[in-house]
């Protein structure tokens, strides 16, 4: 599977179709009555940077995933396919607004939801014609639809296209971008047979958001979950993570995004190797590429404790596992670094204590606890923080974890503002693909490449070894101290 960012989708040229929701149903959300609504606090986040845009639409990010289906063409099946989609995830289902005073919505019933045909898009188009098509068509936080589906069709492969489904990140978290694929294939398999697509229920989404407030509502300064994120923030020096080597921005500035993505940068068999050094230390391949990270920052800051956040899902019932919607939160992960910050075995032990620890954070937005913290006189970080964040994902564990390969699954982000560096790990059949987004600087650029060269470098070593070989591993340290304006020093 490829990610990286909209320039970066080169989709082969072909027939182009594509479908929004038709003018009825834009007219039934606009009737519908207005009420008070809750959305999640990572949909008010994106919300928020959506609103203060200060160029373009007033748009938060948004996601293009793409996947080919093997089978005939069926222009009105598609369609059919879409629309249930939109049906089925109540996510889509209200048109979320903010009056100064707070959050309003306007729910459309699912049977009200239809989908058309876009008349501005049509004929053979090429690469640079779709991706100004997906960026400038896709509406703003103002409007309802954000969401889009395109059907191309080489002439060159009749028994096969691709779709690209577009969201805005309003809507949707990682994970539902694998859902969309399972969904669509799934669905449209059974309806060119003409049968049923045999999809298991789901929660609404608004009733994790639900959840989610009533737990909110109830946070104080003495609350555990607060109390928890105030102490990491002081052994933290009162901060959140920063990424360990410079991006060449003042502070507060803004810049838009770059990524660069390497595929099977670790391959099968060396990751296999690394993971099995995890477990015999007691931790995981999760864990270890937290310590990995942890022993980089450590070569380069010396910082005496590490703190990075990490995403983790929050689907903890089967009937959200399939959900489409924000089933997600960051959480702290923290430990106190090693005497010898090169002892992987030391490290992963701290690194694994502090990922079981990081479960506790689980359930308190961060968003939430940053508002409560002020309140009792305490300094906390601002609600609109910048930090850096390392996500580890096995692929393998999702649903139809063989799809996103058979299907020739991508992911491809729109080009946002960025002050801090994102770093994906995603595990495959064929290795670990590193997927980075950072600040579009060349400092940036070459500090993260810096970074992601040891990176790799030290999984390789540990994998080979059992073990992180100082020799081995003495350029890529001497790169990533040339990279912090530190002196390189021999091994």
């Amino acid at each position: 599977m490829r990610s990286g960012l909209l320039p970066d989708w080169e989709p082969r040229r072909g027939a182009v179709t594509a479908w929004r929701a038709s003018r009825s149903s834009k007219d039934a959300v606009r009737a519908a009555a207005t009420e008070p609504a809750h959305p999640s606090y990572i949909q008010r986040r994106h919300f928020v940077d959506a609103a203060g845009a200060q160029t373009g639409k007033r748009r938060s990010s948004f996601a293009v995933v793409t996947f080919d289906i093997h089978d005939a063409y069926d222009e009105r099946l598609v369609a059919e396919v879409f629309r249930d989609h939109l049906r089925r995830h109540s996510v889509y289902h209200t048109w979320v607004e903010h009056d100064g005073g707070g959050y309003t919505g306007r729910t459309i019933a699912a049977e009200d939801i239809e989908v058309e045909i876009d008349p501005a898009v049509g004929g053979v188009m090429e690469a640079d014609a779709l991706r100004a098509y997906v960026d400038g068509d896709l509406p703003d936080i103002a409007e309802w639809d954000m969401f889009r589906l395109i059907a191309i069709r080489p002439e060159e492969t009749p028994d096969r296209f691709t779709l690209a489904f577009v969201v805005d990140h309003f809507y949707s978290d990682g994970v539902s971008l694998g859902i969309v694929l399972y969904e669509f294939v799934t669905a449209y398999r059974a309806a060119r047979s003409g049968e049923q697509p045999r999809l298991p229920g789901v929660e609404g989404y608004h009733a994790y958001c639900a959840d989610e407030k009533d737990h909110c509502d109830e946070l104080t300064w003495t609350h555990d979950d607060v109390q928890r994120w105030a102490q990491l923030l002081v052994r933290a020096g009162g901060h959140l993570p920063r990424f360990p080597l410079p991006l060449g921005l003042s502070e507060h500035v803004h810049v838009p995004g770059r990524g660069h993505m390497i595929e099977s940068a670790v391959d099968a068999a060396a990751l296999d190797a690394f993971a099995e050094v995890c477990r015999g230390a007691g931790g995981n391949l999760n864990s270890g590429v937290i310590a990995v990270a942890s022993m980089l920052d450590a070569v380069v800051t010396g910082n005496p404790v590490y703190s990075m956040l990490t995403p983790v899902s929050t689907r903890s019932r089967r009937s959200q596992i399939l959900s489409v919607g924000w089933y997600t939160r960051l959480v702290p992960v923290q430990f106190a670094r090693a005497e010898d910050p090169l002892d992987f075995a030391a490290v992963i032990a701290g690194a694994q204590r502090g990922v079981e620890e990081s479960r506790a954070f689980a359930r308190t937005p961060l968003h939430r606890v940053l508002e409560v913290l002020p309140s009792a006189g305490g300094e906390a970080p601002p609600t609109d923080f910048a930090a850096p964040m390392i996500s580890y994902l096995d692929l393998r564990s999702l649903p139809g974890n063989n799809l996103p390969v058979t299907h020739d699954m991508h992911v491809y982000g729109s080009v946002d503002d960025s002050r801090e560096v994102f770093v994906w790990l995603n595990r495959t059949p064929q290795g670990l693909d590193v997927n980075v987004i950072h600040p579009d600087t060349e400092t940036a650029a070459r500090s993260t490449a810096a970074y992601t060269d040891a990176f790799v470098a030290v999984i390789a070593s540990i994998a080979r070894h059992g073990r992180v070989d100082p020799l081995e591993i003495a350029p890529q340290l001497d790169a990533l101290r040339t990279a912090a304006g530190r002196e390189a020093v021999a091994a």
